[in-house]
């Protein structure tokens, strides 16, 4: 079995000065958009399909681009018990490439942080059993 998931990403705040936040829970996407529009920008790098689950079924499953807005309370069956968002109902989803290595960025536009600027967001991998999962921030 490979891994699933490269990453799950519930990202809801970035503080990008002491004024200014964006806020993005993902909860007005689509469920299961690939490489949803709106502010950010990602990149396939890798240009593979990616793995899905066996037994459960959602639309866009074994996508290819980097990501997926993924709703578990829409799978059938439902996966929402294993893996429920960090808050709300969606969260942006990385799943693994098929062949090769994962390739998968999201990108924000420029930001400006002021000396004591923070940015903040979740992640968790779905299991360990494959090795750590890797994320890099610039």
């Amino acid at each position: 079995m490979k891994k699933i998931f490269t990453l799950f990403v519930a990202l809801f705040a970035m503080t990008i000065c002491a004024k200014a936040q964006i806020v993005d829970g993902f909860e007005d996407y689509d469920a299961f958009t690939v490489d949803p529009a709106g502010f950010w920008t990602y990149y396939d790098g890798d240009g593979q399909q990616t793995y899905g689950f066996n037994g459960t079924t959602f639309d866009n499953a074994y996508y290819t681009g980097s990501c997926i807005v993924f709703n578990p309370s829409l799978t059938v069956p439902s996966t929402e018990e294993n893996h429920a968002a960090h808050s709300g109902s969606q969260y942006l989803a990385f799943f693994n490439a098929t062949s090769g290595a994962t390739n998968d960025w999201m990108i924000s536009p420029m930001l400006s942080f002021t000396s004591n600027g923070t940015l903040t967001f979740y992640a968790r991998e779905l299991t360990t059993q494959y090795g750590d999962e890797i994320m890099k921030v610039y």
